[in-house]
């Protein structure tokens, strides 16, 4: 998650194929969003804040700090990822 080489990091699983509407979405964040993480929920019955799958960042020198202290708090404690990913 922090090699210094890579600038997106994401998530899919792989028992489906990519839709286009997956396709079109992260190209959309990529493109016109200068936020940090990528969450997809296209569905009514993903009611997880964040889907295995469905996931991705983009790596800065200037948001590293804070995706390494998310990573930190994800491994200690899982209860309090969405109180630092909504900000």
């Amino acid at each position: 998650m922090a090699d210094p080489l890579v600038s997106e990091w994401h998530s899919r699983d792989l028992d489906s194929r990519i839709s286009s509407r997956e396709k079109d979405g992260l190209l959309d964040w990529r493109d016109n969003s200068n936020a940090t993480y990528h969450i997809m929920r296209d569905n009514p019955y993903h009611n997880t804040h964040i889907l295995g799958g469905m996931f991705g960042m983009r790596i800065t020198q200037k948001n590293l700090g804070e995706i390494l202290k998310v990573h930190q708090i994800l491994r200690m404690n899982n209860h309090r990822w969405i109180s630092i990913l909504s900000r």
